[in-house]
């Protein structure tokens, strides 16, 4: 036996639940292998070959991350941490071994696995808790750190006697039993109605019998759209904007409302952004650190170090399982008061990984308000409000941020001001982002951001394509605004192309108004600017109708723009050609048709912001995604695997050279698998594999 199997069959600490839970947890944000030690048995085994120590006895070794797909393809980031903490804490879905130790113990506990939501998972429900509970009494973890733990797991299992893991174990005594024990209960669950997801998992959060979420959303979108797309938004109004921004219970609720909106209206977004304050947290302790101008990046970084155990806190594995199915990222607004003193704070945007459940602290605000230059606890640099997240490079503002483009602000901004904007709008410059997420703490004027907006997209560069700003709509002093909720407000605020807007209220405040579509998609009203602005006896042309229009313009004099035209020349063609686009931005109305108009092979879009013609039958010319993307791999894999078993990562090669191109990497053909659930179902325990149906 060599070494490093001895160092792993004697640790130097095996933790219980509350021990590997503790913040901060002594489990390294590292990648390794684990292995999971038992008080009592959860089914008669034979162990006489299995390893002990101190009255506990080995079952079952994992690894975190998982083998880097063989395609190339970015490796998954997860660590032993994490993986640990899911599966203390989240359910049969996520967790191998809560499958296993469930079904071995599901008559003693009295659960039972079920298919939920879509009906493509399976956990025990409530009885989650029951199993939570089981393992906090008797399931005891330890882990060695190791650069490539899947090599070491194979050695593992191939030395030890691991009766609980079937993966590579196949030679083990009990294999055939646990694997029909478990095939049995899924079968069963498969023949049992599907339950409406409950949102219980691990860690003992259930809403209380006969309750049910008193926020309810629904999604409003700008034209036909794409089943993905980039951005989307949470727009808190009437009961969801009153909420107790200190009640983190309330944040979880109005987040699951949203989620399930998108669910049901079959969207998936690549970003979700949360207003500012989306939790407060007040810490009521002592600050030794510097704060205003003379804030330093560590003074920051303390602070968001608490804000990131919000995040975490607020991101519970029920509503990780509910985010997977709809979102890649979620950046959510934190603020956080280190000090009874209500002027103290700090205001911190976290980056949330729905993929490996990584919560980190990535910017905050910058740029104060002129009441908050002595107290404000600031982000310093002006260069970490540009990241990159998956293929996109993301620009995050907190709040007053945007200001940094204000011409009105910044004719007024002297000294430490004036410099600060500069830095701001210099790492932006720099740094060309294609995207970008504002989060303010309150939004009652669609006028507000509009100069700054465009400001910013003058400064962002060619390749950026679309802003949005959260919405949590109060005025300034947190007190409702007058009138109902004006779908005006939602075209204001943001630039490029339209995003999905989630509204989330109270539950009766959401329900659908009578008239509108099943799917609960509202129209965008119009502005009365935009109204002014039409012709009489004209039909303002909009969508893929005004992206037909403007082709029949730009062919007529292709020769002038042999390389393409870009979307303000397009519009000055258009004018020219007394062919008007109607709207108070008429810009964005273009950009938003030719984007829309990819999908049926009108225009093309080029790099450097141009646009040529499309070849007129592509479904899309820059790459499928979504429910396209789903329906072409369907057809694809049903011919070239008629085992119906296919691994993502080789079949996304496949495809590809095929002729079908794919927007995007590994997380868009993901997100069409997740999105299509009557077509396709993920193998639980094995990373990459899913079946078609």
């Amino acid at each position: 036996m060599n070494k490093e199997v001895e160092l792993f069959l004697h640790p130097a600490q095996v933790l219980r639940r509350t021990e590997a839970l503790a913040s901060p947890s002594p489990v390294p944000t590292v990648g390794g292998v684990y292995g999971w030690w038992f008080r009592t048995l959860p089914a008669p085994l034979d162990t006489a070959a299995c390893a002990t120590q101190d009255g506990l006895t080995l079952l079952y070794v994992g690894i975190s991350p998982t083998i880097p797909p063989a395609t190339g393809r970015p490796a998954s980031q997860q660590t032993l941490r994490a993986r640990i903490r899911t599966h203390y804490t989240g359910n049969a879905e996520a967790s191998t071994l809560r499958k296993t130790l469930g079904c071995l113990l599901a008559d003693e506990l009295g659960i039972e696995l079920r298919r939920v939501g879509s009906g493509t998972r399976m956990t025990f429900l409530a009885g989650e808790a029951n199993l939570s509970a089981w393992m906090a009494e008797n399931a005891l973890v330890s882990w060695v750190t190791h650069p490539s733990p899947w090599e070491f797991e194979d050695e593992l299992i191939a030395t030890l006697d691991l009766p609980l893991n079937l993966l590579g174990n196949s030679r083990h005594a009990f294999h055939p039993e646990l694997s029909q024990i478990r095939s049995a209960a899924v079968g069963r669950a498969k023949a049992l109605p599907v339950i409406p997801n409950p949102g219980v998992g691990g860690h003992f959060v259930e809403e209380p019998s006969g309750t049910s979420n008193r926020f309810g959303a629904r999604i409003v979108a700008d034209g036909a759209g794409e089943d993905c797309a980039a951005l989307g938004r949470l727009v808190l109004t009437g009961v969801a904007a009153r909420a107790d921004r200190a009640s983190i219970d309330d944040s979880r609720l109005m987040l699951a409302a949203a989620l399930r909106a998108l669910r049901q209206d079959e969207r998936r977004i690549d970003i979700l952004v949360t207003p500012a304050g989306f939790v407060e947290r007040s810490l009521d302790g002592a600050w030794s650190g510097e704060q205003g101008w003379d804030s330093s990046q560590a003074d920051f970084d303390r602070l968001a170090t608490s804000a990131a155990s919000v995040a975490t806190e607020l991101m519970t594995p029920d509503l990780c399982e509910l985010a997977l199915e709809v979102v890649d990222h979620i950046v959510l607004g934190i603020d956080v008061w280190p000090t009874d003193d209500p002027e103290l704070h700090g205001e911190v945007a976290c980056l949330y990984d729905v993929q490996t459940g990584a919560v980190r602290p990535v910017t905050g605000k910058s740029y104060p308000t002129t009441g908050q230059q002595r107290d404000l606890i600031r982000n310093p640099g002006a260069q970490s409000h540009v990241i990159e997240v998956g293929d996109e490079r993301l620009a995050i503002l907190v709040c007053f941020d945007l200001a940094a483009w204000s011409p009105r602000a910044n004719a007024n901004a002297k000294g430490i001001r004036a410099g600060t904007w500069q830095a701001m709008q210099e790492a932006v410059s720099k740094s060309r982002p294609t995207l970008a997420v504002q989060l303010p703490h309150t939004v009652s004027n669609s006028r507000t951001w509009t100069a700054a907006w465009a400001a910013f997209e003058r400064n962002a560069g060619p390749e950026f394509r679309a802003g949005t700003t959260a919405i949590r709509h109060l005025d300034q002093q947190y007190k409702p605004v007058p009138g109902p909720f004006d779908p005006t407000l939602l075209e204001g605020s943001g630039t490029g192309e339209r995003v999905v807007d989630i509204v989330v209220g109270g539950r009766i405040e959401m329900m659908t108004p009578a008239g509108s579509s099943s799917r609960g998609r509202q129209p965008v009203k119009r502005s009365s600017t935009a109204s002014r602005a039409r012709t009489p006896g004209r039909n303002p042309e909009r969508g893929v109708g005004l992206a037909r229009t403007a082709l029949e313009v730009f062919q007529a004099r292709i020769g002038a723009y042999p390389d393409g035209i870009r979307i303000k020349e397009l519009a000055d063609e258009l004018g020219r050609a007394d062919k008007p686009i109607f709207g108070a931005r008429p810009l964005v109305t273009l950009q938003s048709a030719l984007n829309a108009s990819q999908a049926h092979g009108v225009w093309h879009r080029k790099a450097g912001a141009l646009w040529v013609a499309g070849s007129g039958n592509s479904r899309m010319e820059s790459g499928l995604s979504g429910r396209a993307l789903a329906e072409a791999l369907y057809g694809f894999v049903v011919v070239h695997y008629p085992d119906h078993i296919f691994h993502y990562g080789k079949t996304l090669d496949e495809l590809e050279r095929s002729g079908i191109k794919v927007r995007g990497t590994g997380n868009t053909m993901r997100a069409a698998l997740a999105g299509a659930p009557k077509r396709f179902e993920h193998i639980p325990g094995r990373s990459g594999n899913w079946r078609w149906k």
